[in-house]
């Protein structure tokens, strides 16, 4: 197995026995699965055993963590439901 050294929303390169795959580090619960989202979209599953080498291409770059929205601007406030998705209504900052 090679040595992973990257974190959650880095964009990486992996290479695999048969092919290398590029994507953004997500947040995994399963500490033998590394989560990618595709390009494409799509969210993948990759067994740690399975990476031969890996590369980051892009380091992830922290955001401030809190986003105000000023409150007394005259306009009504709304609610904003979401519902369906591969991760449905799971904040996730760092992806």
């Amino acid at each position: 197995m090679a040595e992973l050294n990257f974190s959650s929303g880095d964009y990486i390169r992996l290479r695999l026995a048969q092919e290398e795959i590029e994507g953004q580090v997500l947040l995994s619960h399963d500490s033998s699965i590394v989560l990618l989202k595709l390009n494409s979209g799509y969210n993948i599953g990759i067994p740690k055993d399975n990476i031969l080498g890996s590369r980051i291409l892009k380091r992830y770059k922290e955001q401030p963590s809190e986003f105000q929205i000023p409150e007394n601007i005259g306009m009504p406030k709304i609610v904003l439901g979401v519902t369906g998705g591969t991760i449905a209504s799971k904040l996730d900052r760092a992806t």
